[in-house]
């Protein structure tokens, strides 16, 4: 393996094939101009539909390794395996490295939070760390296709005088500023919910919960909890040690 200084130089004509780099950065792009923002958006501000939310996380993340380690493997050997010394390279190569730990971390937090008992402080730890380095990668991602977008445009075999890669900036940021923007206003403006109800006295709140029924108890309401046990952040272990009790000291203090 060498190093090969370009340092602000792209690859010519003699070095590459223009249209399979085209096909890279247009994949990598999608990768990491699009899906990161899905991905954001997915931990983020769609957990109101935390029955479906998870999913789109996890497909899109694999999605995301997959197309990041095929389309930069593939790159890396197309050039002889030889390193650019340039500032694309510098951020593409912790990426390789850094996607696989998080699709681990992202396995091993979903594990701690379904199966793991009276270890609550640890799968939020794990879960904490997780979401750090996903967010470094995203930044990270962002930047390789700033830089893989102004190496191509410099290339002395198609040059451009427009600034793609300034375009693909402000368009990230101004969709992730937006959609932080939304989501702070539905939290300033949100309803509480309001749904038909029924008073149950006390002693048949615990002849259903012995019966086998998830309940809690938060101020005057009866939740069933059920449904929800498998999404819970703090994992369902906390839930299920809480069935049948009065939930309302730990929103409170």
């Amino acid at each position: 393996m060498s190093s090969v200084d370009t340092a602000d130089v792209a690859p010519t004509t003699k070095d590459v094939n223009i249209n399979f780099f085209l096909v890279h950065g247009s994949m990598l792009w999608a990768s990491w101009g699009l899906f990161s923002i899905v991905q954001i958006a997915s931990n983020r501000y769609m957990k109101a539909h935390w029955e479906s939310y998870l999913w789109i996380h996890r497909l899109v993340g694999m999605t995301m390794v997959v197309i990041t380690i095929f389309y930069a493997t593939y790159a890396f050997g197309y050039l002889g395996w030889n390193i650019l010394n340039n500032w694309h390279s510098y951020f593409v190569f912790p990426i390789l490295f850094l996607v696989l730990f998080i699709a681990a971390g992202g396995i091993i937090t979903r594990s701690f939070l379904r199966r793991s008992v009276w270890n609550t402080r640890t799968a939020l730890m794990v879960k904490t760390v997780h979401r750090f380095c996903a967010y470094c990668v995203i930044l990270l991602g962002v930047a390789a296709a700033f830089t893989g977008i102004y190496y191509y445009r410099i290339n002395p075999a198609h040059p451009s005088s427009f600034p793609l890669e300034w375009v693909h900036l402000s368009f990230w940021i101004i969709v992730m500023i937006t959609l932080e923007i939304t989501y702070q206003k539905d939290l300033i403006n949100e309803v509480h919910f309001n749904i038909e109800t029924k008073a149950i006295t006390l002693s048949e709140f615990n002849l259903r919960v012995k019966a086998g029924e998830k309940l809690v108890i938060l101020d005057n309401m009866v939740l069933d909890i059920s449904k929800f046990m498998e999404e819970h952040p703090g994992g369902r272990f906390s839930l299920e040690h809480n069935v049948g009790e009065d939930i309302s000291k730990f929103f409170y203090g």
